[in-house]
């Protein structure tokens, strides 16, 4: 990654989950609306949404190194749709942050 470490980024992304995480937007306003995930009115973010707003990074092809490792975090197969599972009803924003933490462990 080219303006912060992969464990750095997960660290951070973490943080924006853990202060507010949804599902089926990238990112949303206080007021549930749908948003980019660096829109300063962003106030709750996808576990994938959260990765462009913690790397800072143009180059969405850096952000899946992050999701290779939140796959291994999640346990799940290395063709999982990340994403789907973070959508999934059954996922929970606990779940969720137990991904971030596998995966931050995983980086380290």
């Amino acid at each position: 990654m080219t303006s912060r470490t992969v464990r750095d980024t997960l660290v951070a992304a973490r943080a924006l989950v853990e202060r507010g995480w949804c599902r089926g937007y990238a990112a949303v306003t206080a007021e549930g609306v749908d948003c980019d995930p660096r829109d300063p009115r962003a106030v709750r973010w996808t576990a994938i949404g959260a990765l462009p707003v913690a790397d800072r990074s143009p180059d969405r092809s850096e952000w899946m190194e992050c999701v290779t490792f939140l796959r291994r975090g999640a346990r799940l197969s290395p063709t999982a749709d990340f994403g789907a599972w973070n959508n999934d009803p059954r996922t929970t924003r606990p779940d969720v942050l137990a991904a971030f933490d596998g995966a931050i462990k995983a980086a380290s």
